[in-house]
């Protein structure tokens, strides 16, 4: 889903020309005045930025030890972090698709022996103990090349994720098995976030500004929760503490607090443009990030520090395992590692 990537990183630079250059006078308040540069020690960890390279960019990462990461990107490429060290890039993903590659659009381990990671083509594949499987073939619903796109995946056990396409779609994954629990958006609500608890408790998010609730059984939604406008009404990310905690970010700046069962109206806390990620250990940490680079500490929903991560670029994805370790990822394959 290139094209569609590449509209939102163009929305999010006309958001951050427009809006950024206004932040010091109207919405400076909105922003804790508090940098932590001093307090968290970022550290540079270059993957694939040769320009021989075609791993670059990373387009996922998941950690779920301290001693564990996966990260996946374009071209079908796949590599981890063992022991404070990156493997080299594996090209786990021999498919073709538009322009004669492919791209590993997101990944979730639930332990450092098992990972899923689904493509543009509508394929995911399977890490076991230190293998990856070939393609499995889980989203053809189109003919259209790059129109199976399965964008993102959430698996908080070994036996169990759920994933979510560009067609408002969900499939299952449940004891080595995929299903397919069909469309139950529109054809133009891509599924773009997936945050699982547990196999009984899951929320997605879409392009429409829309929530989707998963039971165990069957998803519940659409529900809309983001009132703004395309392209600003965008639900890049989602990510949940605990069942009765999650905060959705848009493509505004704005965050949706989900408590009590249901989301916030939501609020605004980043004037710089498009919140691109975000990764809730507790209720009381989340860490989102934005297309400009920055950083934004968030406690039982409200901000409470910014940081700067990435000057010179964008963050793209961030995996935080607990409130003292995360890795946010950059353009061309930078990645900041928090400890």
């Amino acid at each position: 889903m290139e094209l569609t990537v590449f509209k939102k990183f163009i929305f999010a630079c006309l958001i951050f020309i427009l809006v950024g250059t206004l932040s010091n006078c109207s919405t400076s308040s909105q922003v804790a005045s508090n940098s932590t540069k001093q307090n968290f020690k970022y550290q540079n960890v270059n993957i694939g930025i040769s320009p021989n390279s075609a791993f670059k960019p990373i387009r996922a990462i998941s950690c779920p030890t301290t001693n564990f990461c996966m990260a996946v990107g374009r071209n079908g490429y796949a590599t981890y972090l063992l022991n404070n060290k990156w493997s080299k890039p594996l090209k786990i993903d021999t498919t073709t698709e538009i322009n004669g590659y492919n791209s590993l659009l997101t990944v979730s381990c639930p332990t450092q022996n098992f990972c899923a990671t689904t493509d543009r083509a509508g394929n995911a594949f399977i890490y076991k103990n230190k293998v990856w499987s070939q393609a499995i073939s889980i989203n053809n619903i189109s003919n259209i090349p790059g129109m199976n796109a399965v964008e993102s995946i959430s698996c908080p056990t070994v036996n169990f994720c759920l994933a979510g396409n560009e067609f408002g779609g969900f499939i299952k994954y449940l004891n080595s098995t995929w299903q397919s629990l069909g469309q139950v958006g529109s054809n133009s609500d891509h599924i773009y976030s997936v945050s699982c608890k547990n196999i009984s408790f899951c929320v997605a998010t879409d392009s429409n500004g829309n929530a989707y609730f998963y039971n165990g059984t069957s998803i519940k939604g659409p529900i809309s929760i983001d009132q703004n406008e395309f392209p600003d009404g965008i639900l890049n990310a989602v990510s949940c503490s605990d069942t009765s905690f999650c905060i959705a970010v848009d493509n505004a700046g704005f965050i949706f607090v989900y408590t009590n069962g249901k989301f916030s109206t939501g609020t605004n806390i980043d004037p710089y443009g498009a919140i691109t990620s975000i990764s809730c250990t507790t209720n009381n940490f989340c860490l989102a990030t934005d297309a400009s680079g920055h950083g934004f500490i968030l406690n039982d929903g409200v901000l409470k520090r910014q940081l700067d991560i990435n000057i010179s670029g964008t963050i793209t994805t961030v995996s935080c395992l607990n409130p003292d370790y995360c890795l946010a990822v950059g353009n061309e394959g930078k990645v900041f590692k928090y400890s």
